[in-house]
């Protein structure tokens, strides 16, 4: 959500905003605060049954390239049949998808 963070003076996006009251020289007024200024108190609560899920489905994700660069984890997954692919970039191949992926992934392949 993009709004106008007080102490900052610009408008940007941010996951939590607090509306809380501030002072100023001309009283007090009601604003935005960015997450900069504050702790959430809340943490994401994610269900079980999600993170099963995106364990589950994490496959799905997957790009055969990324960058310009060759997707290890894509190949293990999937293999190199359907791509236009030599041995030797297909061994030269980076984890170029561990950023996007759940950590406990490589575990359950």
């Amino acid at each position: 959500m993009r709004n106008l963070c007080v102490p900052c003076h610009r408008i940007h996006n941010d996951t939590y905003w607090k509306y809380s009251l501030y002072r100023t020289v001309y009283g007090e007024k009601y604003g935005y605060f960015c997450s900069l200024w504050f702790k959430p108190s809340k943490p994401e609560f994610v269900p079980p049954r999600v993170k099963e899920q995106r364990n589950e489905f994490a496959k799905s994700l997957l790009q055969p390239t990324r960058g310009g660069e060759w997707s290890k984890e894509y190949i293990d997954a999937f293999g190199t049949k359907n791509l236009n692919i030599t041995e030797k970039e297909a061994r030269n191949a980076k984890p170029v998808w561990k950023d996007i992926l759940p950590s406990q992934w490589e575990k359950s392949k």
